[in-house]
């Protein structure tokens, strides 16, 4: 799964208009939620975390999961919630992460990293 992004100048009104007609809401939304919970765990090159986002009528549903650098232990987060808060979802679905040790995992990743870099 992936989604596309177009940038533009934020004073650019001709190409906001544009992108407005051509872009899905729904993809938009669960791109959101994605991208808060990445901005709270702090998940990327270094520390991947797998985050899936759905939405069913109004009802946005956001699937996280993070495993050990030996893939040993996995930590499983759901939220769900109305589609028009889709960065306090991630955030939620964040901090629940945050709760169950997420962050001793990330840096048992990076410390592997930093090894492998290395060699």
């Amino acid at each position: 799964q992936g989604a596309l992004g177009i940038v533009c100048r934020k004073n650019d009104t001709q190409t906001i208009s544009m992108l407005q007609k051509i872009q899905d809401n729904n993809s938009r939304i669960a791109v959101e939620s994605e991208r808060a919970l990445s901005e709270f765990v702090d998940s990327g090159c270094r520390f991947p975390v797998g985050a899936f986002a759905q939405i069913n009528d109004d009802i946005l549903d956001l699937t996280v999961i993070a495993y050990s650098i030996d893939g040993k232990q996995a930590l499983v987060v759901k939220k769900s919630g109305n589609k028009s808060n889709p960065y306090q979802i991630g955030k939620e679905a964040a901090e629940e992460l945050q709760r169950k040790g997420v962050n001793d995992l990330a840096k048992d990743w990076r410390a592997k990293l930093d090894e492998w870099n290395k060699t």
